[in-house]
């Protein structure tokens, strides 16, 4: 089964989920189907189909080798596989045996169905019903986020409001200019097996970007990134790549507010065998004030830990 047949915008939607865009497109992509929800159900029936067709093996040889390299490198895929496969072999499992001669009542009241026929009717009711319960609680689930993050851009609009007021209110004298010493990056600690780093956006490339030496058993990252701006809706894609280039992953979050004002955004990232290196990891979002889209660079050096 080749999935390049169909028309433009699925060609686009299965590119995405096997990887084989540009990175400027999977970006740009991921940032549509993110704030459109008719989009994302698209992306959804797509990415159904194109997991059933692999379970059932009907994936031409090119596009079979981009789902194992791409969709089952990621923890997400691999369970969505793992259901699909599930599924398909019980289905396989209760076929229906030769039919005997109709000497019950029961099988008189229903015709030439057999008891083997109605255990693979019921079984595929069943896991119908658990497949379309997964869907109900996943929609509920992103709907109940939805209101959360509508909530608290009302919450945080009413309070800009009220501050605006209080300072229309206030005199100040001029401020005189005065000289202020950058901070420096808060060092990074050790939390629950993950290296932890705070970075400020200005610390690409720059002698302050913050490291941590090589330590036994640790198996990944947590990045406290502080952000120059106001997501629209709080909504952001993080990416981290790794001292070879190579994508270690992505991850869409919401942004927070810092005490002291401003936002940031919190990312885990779990891997195996941390080599050292330096890290280089980008915010990308909408900002609320122009709506214009922000890439923010940030990185972070693993040493060894003999240096």
């Amino acid at each position: 089964m080749n999935f390049w047949n169909y028309n433009q915008s699925e060609r686009e939607t299965v590119g995405y989920l096997l990887g084989d865009l540009p990175e400027d497109k999977m970006t740009e992509f991921e940032m549509r189907y993110f704030s459109d929800d008719e989009l994302f159900d698209h992306m959804l029936m797509v990415k159904h189909e194109l997991v059933d067709a692999y379970v059932r093996r009907h994936l031409d040889a090119e596009t079979h080798e981009k789902f194992e390299r791409h969709f089952l490198a990621t923890p997400g895929g691999q369970q969505e596989v793992a259901f699909a496969s599930a599924l398909r072999e019980k289905l396989n499992q209760t076929q229906p045996a030769p039919a005997k001669p109709q000497t019950s009542r029961w099988l008189k009241l229903f015709g030439a169905w057999s008891w083997p026929e109605f255990g693979l009717a019921a079984a595929t009711l069943l896991l119908v019903a658990i497949g379309f319960g997964w869907l109900v609680i996943q929609n509920r689930k992103l709907n109940h986020e939805l209101a959360s993050a509508r909530a608290e851009r009302e919450a945080e609009s009413k309070q800009n409001e009220q501050l605006r007021e209080t300072l229309a209110q206030l005199t100040a004298p001029t401020p005189t200019p005065s000289i202020i010493a950058p901070q420096q990056p808060e060092p990074p600690i050790q939390n629950d097996r993950l290296y932890a780093f705070n970075i400020r956006p200005n610390t690409k490339g720059s002698s302050d970007s913050p490291t941590a030496k090589t330590e036994t058993g640790m198996n990944g990252v947590r990045l406290k990134l502080e952000l120059n701006f106001k997501p629209v809706e709080l909504r952001c894609l993080v990416e981290l790549k790794a001292p070879n280039g190579a994508t270690i992953g992505r991850q869409r979050l919401r942004a927070r507010s810092l005490p002291q004002g401003g936002y940031y955004v919190q990312a885990d990232f779990r891997m195996e065998n941390l080599k050292a290196g330096k890290y280089e990891a980008t915010v990308t979002g909408r900002d609320v004030d122009d709506n214009q889209q922000r890439t923010i660079p940030y990185s972070f050096t693993i040493e060894p830990k003999d240096q």
